[in-house]
């Protein structure tokens, strides 16, 4: 889970800021590959000085995916949950029996 110490946040959000606000320079959403590109080199450069083997490689799996299901979680259901009250349902399939 992204829920780090408040001190390893006040290392890294300057530079993810900096990071973000380039990115966000490049255009409205033609720039994912981009935002893959930046999360690629960050997971390279981490095994080229770490070194390649299989609980690594694992862990970075595992990571990637906790990060989908979070973003999922916490902006994603939200945002649905929200344009199903301004739209309604798409059928009754969608609500909870």
């Amino acid at each position: 889970m992204p829920y780090i110490t408040k001190d390893r946040r006040r290392k890294l959000d300057p530079l993810i800021e900096k990071l973000s606000d380039e990115l966000r320079i490049v255009g409205d959403c033609d720039n994912m590959g981009d935002y893959n590109y930046v999360v690629t080199r960050l997971l390279h450069n981490s095994i080229r000085k770490d070194g390649m083997c299989y609980k690594y490689l694992n862990n970075i799996v595992g990571m990637l995916e906790c990060c989908k299901a979070e973003f999922l979680r916490k902006v994603i259901s939200p945002y649905e949950d929200k344009k199903i009250e301004e739209n309604g349902s798409v059928s009754e399939l969608d609500y909870d029996i």
